[in-house]
């Protein structure tokens, strides 16, 4: 491969290859040849995944238009759930982990916050 261009990446920090000891061109940006990267960015064959990417919950809230009952699948086990109006006021607390149920609620768009551990993360619906 004579030309690869990964320059302005600020977050780049590894490009994976399959040998690293393989011939990489020196970047002549004009003359569209080399490997042209930013410096921060380093060639490996190994790379290890950040933090990050294990960090986030994922977990769904449905239906988005909802009635009576507001239901949460999650993989990993929710230690609680909070409801929010748009506002910010905290409606509903609950640990239930299956449903909530939202049928004394105004009509409107609230906020689902689910806390699993340390770990927070936030999702709309409305209900009807």
């Amino acid at each position: 491969m004579s030309l690869m261009f990964a320059k302005h990446n600020p977050n780049l920090t590894c490009i994976q290859v399959d040998d690293e000891s393989a011939y990489h061109p020196i970047c002549q940006e004009e003359y569209s040849y080399g490997w042209c990267k930013n410096t921060i960015a380093n060639i490996s064959e190994f790379y290890a995944l950040g933090i990050q990417d294990f960090s986030e919950i994922s977990f769904t809230l449905y239906p988005n238009l909802v009635q009576k009952n507001l239901y949460i699948d999650s993989i990993e086990p929710i230690n609680s759930i909070y409801i929010y109006s748009i506002y910010g006021n905290l409606i509903k607390e609950t640990s239930t982990t299956h449903n909530i149920d939202v049928l004394d609620l105004d009509s409107g768009l609230y906020l689902g916050k689910v806390s699993i551990g340390a770990r927070t993360a936030i999702k709309k619906f409305i209900k009807i």
